[in-house]
């Protein structure tokens, strides 16, 4: 499938986007495990 460049920017940009969000779910829930084992230490 021969795709444009306009397209290909577009899907990396979107990508990009995800991949950022994706990222900072991971932190989130990262942190809350480890305020949950400090939590559950106490």
């Amino acid at each position: 499938v021969q795709m444009d460049r306009r397209t290909t920017k577009k899907l990396q940009d979107a990508l990009a986007a995800a991949q950022k969000e994706l990222d900072e779910v991971i932190k989130f829930v990262g942190n809350e495990k480890i305020s949950l084992s400090e939590y559950n230490n106490k």
